[in-house]
């Protein structure tokens, strides 16, 4: 085991990976409770996108240890890449008790709370991602749709600008559709029909967006 260990270890470093992989497998068919080894190969699992595979190497090796932050944290990644999001949470949780509560926790936490429709602490989780200027995109969106959810429509548009700002995706124009729709609720009828331009701007496709705007100015802004 030991050997298989080292070995792996070793390629690692060398940068084969393909090799690397290979004594992994075997050290984990050895001794599958060994948390190093199974943190390894699960997260190369979850790099291929195996998730179900890594679930299996981490639920075994967490038999024998239930504490290890490795294996805790490749368990929410998988947990949170098959929409297990309640077991998510509880994991995240679990990770920031310790002091794990990096960006990718943090990130994985607030969109478990969003999924499961709990907004308010969807909120509350990224506002520590605000509060150590680490907020991305990602975390301005699921911000600005959950203050919407919650009809605080004004903290929605704020957020929604704030993701656009930083925006390095391709979804400007679906801010700037919800923002569009935040504005119509709020009875803002022309910066609704700005931000809807906008959004057509960004990707004229959505027909949707058409449908909102030809609305507007057919019914509100005559």
């Amino acid at each position: 085991f030991y050997v298989y260990k080292q070995l792996a270890s070793l390629w690692q470093t060398m940068g084969d990976m393909t090799s690397s992989i290979t004594y992994l497998k075997k050290a984990n068919s050895l001794t599958p409770v060994d948390p190093d080894v199974a943190a390894d190969l699960a997260t190369t699992y979850i790099n291929q996108k195996a998730y179900l595979t890594a679930d299996t190497i981490i639920t075994k090796a967490m038999e024998a240890d239930t504490a290890n932050l490795l294996l805790l944290r490749d368990k929410a990644i998988v947990n949170y890449q098959l929409e297990k999001f309640p077991q998510t949470i509880e994991l995240c949780n679990k990770l920031i008790q310790q002091g794990e509560a990096g960006g990718e926790v943090i990130n994985m936490r607030g969109g478990s709370y969003f999924m499961v429709k709990n907004y308010k602490d969807c909120i509350t989780t990224f506002e520590l991602l605000e509060q150590t200027q680490t907020a991305t995109e990602t975390s301005y969106y699921y911000m600005a749709m959950s203050y919407k959810a919650l009809e605080n429509h004004e903290k929605a548009i704020g957020y929604f600008n704030k993701a656009i700002k930083e925006a390095i995706s391709s979804n400007a124009n679906s801010y700037y559709s919800e923002m569009g729709d935040s504005y119509d609720k709020l009875h803002r009828l022309k910066n609704a029909a700005n931000a809807y331009q906008k959004s057509l701007l960004y990707d004229p496709k959505p027909g949707i967006t058409y449908y909102a705007l030809a609305y507007l100015y057919d019914s509100e802004l005559k």
